[in-house]
């Protein structure tokens, strides 16, 4: 007899684990991440249990608070396309069109996005790399078409951090 928990939270993960692999078609039914055949090795399990984490930790929206006339709000990281000064502020410009204006320092900004995968492009510009559609000698297109100079100081780090991410240059 199978029994599986089910849970209606769309961030649970199912693993099954089982030494008969006639139940194999039942973790289709159940959106099982992964059917494990006994015997388990330990490295089998931390395996597992490590891919598990980095897809629970991919559910959690990260996001900054910003400080402007208007008050104290939240901009998710996944919705800024890239940030420039303009006249002593911030604007963040979103995935959406809009603009939101902030004040920080870039310098702080560039420190607290880098393990974001954010890339400054010069003194005045920092980038969201998910955001990048391509890069052609030192300018930057991103998919909403807005082009961006980029230093060819800082290009370097940017390929570093397009090849971390998964992207190719």
């Amino acid at each position: 007899m199978i029994k599986i928990a089910i849970c209606d939270d769309e961030k649970s993960i199912i693993l099954y684990v089982s030494s008969h692999n006639e139940f194999l078609g039942v973790g289709y039914k159940y959106d099982v991440q992964n059917f494990i055949t006994k015997p388990i090795t330990q490295v089998q399990i931390n395996c597992e249990m490590n891919r598990a984490l980095r897809k629970l930790e991919s559910y959690e929206q990260k996001y900054i608070a910003v400080k402007n006339e208007k008050g104290y709000f939240k901009l998710f990281l996944s919705d800024i396309e890239y940030i420039e000064t303009v006249k002593r502020k911030v604007l963040f410009h979103l995935r959406n069109g809009n603009q939101e204006d902030g004040y920080f320092k870039m310098r702080d900004l560039e420190e607290r996005l880098e393990k974001y995968y954010f890339v400054r492009c010069h003194n005045g510009i920092i980038v969201n790399v998910d955001c990048i559609e391509s890069l052609h000698d030192l300018t930057i297109t991103l998919y909403s078409g807005a082009k961006i100079y980029i230093t060819r100081s800082r290009k370097q780090n940017l390929m570093k951090k397009m090849a971390e991410r998964g992207g190719s240059v």
